[in-house]
């Protein structure tokens, strides 16, 4: 009985070490890992490090069609033999919600419905009333 307690122990053992833990430096494997108005995203560069970033503003360069792509399956591995399964954004993140990325690479308010209004775009009190109803 002894033997084989140490035999299970052993290929617990090897189980976990073949299965490394996700590296301590990472600052996110996906956009769940982030907050409200944020994307994980990964650079272009060569072990680059996935950090949340904020979504696109008004005015912020963007990628045309990026509302259509969606983060991507990555693995990534480090030079001290670390590695992680990263579902994330390339270089930028998409815009925020109410935002479209324009063929001139910005981010601008959508027109008609939907469209994202912002406070300075009410000039009469009769349609800020409208809205409270």
């Amino acid at each position: 009985m002894g033997k084989l307690s140490l035999a299970v122990v052993t290929i617990l053992v090897a189980t976990v070490a073949a299965y490394p833990s996700k590296p301590s430096f990472l600052g996110c494997q996906s956009s769940e890992d982030c907050g409200v108005d944020e994307c994980c995203v990964l650079g272009m560069m060569r072990y680059s490090v996935p950090t949340c970033r904020p979504l696109g503003e008004e005015g912020d360069t963007c990628r045309p069609h990026s509302g259509d792509v969606q983060p991507q399956n990555i693995t990534v591995t480090y030079p001290d033999g670390s590695s992680a399964d990263l579902y994330v954004h390339t270089m930028l993140c998409p815009c925020a919600t109410g935002l479209e990325c324009s063929d001139g690479m910005s981010c601008t308010g959508l027109d008609g419905a939907g469209k994202l209004m912002l406070r300075e775009d009410y000039t009469d009190v009769d349609d800020l009333n409208h809205l409270r109803r």
